[in-house]
């Protein structure tokens, strides 16, 4: 009986050490580089469409600032706290700042500097989507005779 459970637990030991060896391909990590994004593009084209419907999940991501503002923010949710962030400057929002408000520093005005953090999530959340739709397009050739591509080429001077 002993014998049985030795073997088994052999067995079992060896597909651990076996059974992964084909895992063991590029790329390593959890990043994909834009070389690799690059190669996807020209084998497969039709990847374009998918590389432009990423495009549309940074408008709704959680704090996708944390990294360029070293913290996180409760008012960094996409594109949708940037235009929460315009409207609370407009004169058409009448509210007081009683120190609960996402929006306090725009309902005061004092968004107004370059090292205001709200004013950083704008510019980084609008750079960002606008390298992101650069990098899709520069991928496209624009002599491509592909009703796909063509859809999604935007000219560039």
């Amino acid at each position: 009986m002993k014998t049985k459970y030795i073997f088994a637990s052999l067995l079992l030991s060896s597909f651990a050490f076996t059974g992964c060896e084909d895992m063991d391909t590029l790329p390593e990590g959890n990043i994909v580089t834009s070389n690799q994004k690059d190669e996807i593009g020209k084998i497969d084209p039709t990847k374009v469409e998918a590389r432009v419907n990423a495009i549309f999940a940074q408008f709704s991501l959680m704090t996708p600032n944390k990294g360029a503002l070293q913290l996180e923010r409760h008012n960094d949710f996409g594109y949708p706290s940037v235009m929460l962030f315009t409207d609370a400057n407009g004169n058409d929002v009448v509210t007081d700042d009683n120190g609960y408000n996402w929006m306090g520093d725009e309902l005061s005005y004092t968004d107004r500097s370059q090292t205001s953090l709200s004013c950083q999530i704008i510019w980084n959340d609008m750079y960002a989507i606008i390298y992101a739709a650069n990098n899709v397009a520069k991928e496209i050739d624009p002599a491509t005779s592909d009703a796909t591509e063509q859809y999604f080429f935007i000219t560039r001077d």
